[in-house]
């Protein structure tokens, strides 16, 4: 085994997809979650680098870039006869890498004496082409095509320059927006892997997204929704007359010369992440219990800010992601907040608007503030990068790759009923969209967000334990195929 894979870092996590993201990691959710799983607090080594190509289809540009990767050999066994070693190989997303694959892909590392890889998203993290986070630059060398060609590359590289001599086998896992590149790479790249799981997986590129405030509303029922709706309004009342506004923006850290509408996407945010991570019962356990039973305008104001900044910590509403000044300034903006920004902006938009129908009584039924709509998302995207930005290109996405009914082969599609991601994930009845490409939708209270690739427990419920039974079937029967194709 090559000397860079001696050492067995330990467990750590990347920005895996079952995880908030670093904004959120400041209060209870964070704390929470490390008394569940205590190895998301242990430092999990050093990232080794790789030189990848800046431009994969510019034929003069020969730049390189340091890319950053986690390596986890503990339970790879070098085959036998000259056979073929298994990678499970972790896709990073719009987050910062800080480990190996762990939780469910660990326990399968471990199972199937596979090696264990996670490669970190360009533009994410430390992995930054040319040391340049600006438009021009985002617009040639942060797209999908370029990250799937450096999971193609880093393959051939990994093969390569650690194992010589011993063929390797890919098996891609993502999560989320990770889980879309895992079925776009069967697409783009399908001789490079053995197939794909994609958890939780946006692979239908959506300009118009009314339906994850939907199915915010669904998995939280009828009176949480109501009484959200009500603090909704609160807040929109506070912001008409300037002085409230302001100490109505300032309750979440936030300055008075925020735009109107970058605060209400925060303040819809804040409220459908607590649902989309499995964990609606602490939303509504808040807004119909510790808000009391008849809760005046200011109680519901100081109520829900109190509930953000404990529970995502004091940085969550004033952190760049959501003030879009900060985000068009480079000597401010974090790269990931950035980054993630451009890739919504320039090609996967998953624009979350709010709905325009009305109930009965003529009052909105949606969750968030009308004024986080299709056209705010737009001029959002403008104020950050400028008018070259234009429209996301959702519809050559979704014709390359499928939309909400993939063209790929050999992926496990796996989604969960409380996660309002999952409308922009396949759309399929029974048996998913054909025999190549089942899919499962676990249905439980508190099935969030990519709920199969966390650590199984003992109190895990029995749908998810279900779901990642069938998935191990299909990735068998896949690894099985695939020796007997080579053979």
């Amino acid at each position: 085994m090559p000397e860079a894979l001696s050492l067995t870092p330990r467990s750590g996590h990347l920005r895996e997809a079952w995880l908030p993201p670093e904004r959120c990691r400041g209060g209870k959710l964070w704390q929470d979650l490390i008394a569940r799983h205590p190895y998301l607090a242990e430092s999990p080594g050093l990232p080794q680098t790789w030189d990848a190509p800046v431009d994969h289809f510019d034929p003069n540009n020969t730049g390189t870039f340091k890319q950053r990767y986690f390596l986890d050999a503990q339970f790879f066994k070098a085959p036998e006869n000259n056979g073929t070693g298994l990678v499970f190989f972790m896709i990073g997303g719009e987050g910062t890498l800080t480990g190996p694959p762990s939780g469910f892909v660990k326990e399968l590392g471990k199972q199937y004496a596979a090696l264990l890889v996670s490669l970190e998203h360009r533009f994410y993290g430390a992995s930054l082409p040319n040391e340049d986070m600006s438009t021009s630059s985002y617009a040639r060398l942060l797209t999908i095509d370029q990250a799937l060609a450096d999971l193609a590359a880093f393959s051939d590289f990994l093969q390569a320059e650690h194992f010589p001599e011993t063929p390797l086998r890919f098996f891609t896992i993502g999560g989320s927006y990770p889980g879309a590149l895992a079925a776009f790479y069967r697409i783009a790249y399908p001789g490079k892997t053995v197939g794909s799981l994609s958890s939780s997986g946006v692979v239908n590129a959506i300009l118009n997204f009314p339906d994850f405030d939907r199915v915010v509303a669904q998995a939280i029922g009828g009176h949480c929704a109501d009484r959200l709706r009500n603090v909704t309004r609160a807040f929109e009342d506070a912001l008409l007359v300037p002085a409230a506004a302001c100490a109505a923006k300032g309750l979440f850290g936030c300055d008075c010369e925020m735009w109107d509408a970058d605060f209400f996407y925060m303040l819809a945010d804040a409220a459908a992440m607590v649902d989309q991570y499995g964990r609606k019962a602490e939303l509504c356990s808040f807004l119909l219990e510790g808000l009391g039973p008849a809760p005046t305008a200011l109680e519901m104001l100081r109520g829900f800010a109190d509930f953000t900044r404990s529970y995502y910590g004091p940085q969550f509403g004033s952190s760049c992601f959501y003030d879009s000044r900060c985000a068009a300034d480079l000597k401010k903006a974090t790269l990931n907040e950035r980054s993630w920004r451009w890739q919504k902006c320039s090609e996967l938009a998953y624009f979350q608007v709010a709905p325009t129908e009305r109930d009965a009584e003529g009052g909105s039924v949606a969750l968030r503030s009308g004024q986080v709509s299709l056209e705010y998302h737009i001029e959002q995207c403008q104020r950050i990068f400028g008018d070259s930005v234009g429209m996301p290109a959702v519809k050559s996405v979704n014709d390359r790759f499928g939309g909400a009914q993939p063209t790929a082969t050999r992926v496990f599609y796996s989604d969960f009923s409380d996660d309002p991601w999952r409308a922009a994930s396949v759309q399929s009845e029974e048996g998913g969209p054909e025999a190549e490409q089942p899919f499962e939708l676990a249905v439980y209270d508190g099935a969030g967000h990519c709920s199969d690739l966390h650590e199984p427990t003992a109190g895990d419920h029995p749908n998810l334990v279900k779901l990642r039974g069938r998935f191990e079937a299909y990735m068998t029967q896949w690894l099985i195929e695939e020796t007997e194709e080579v053979i």
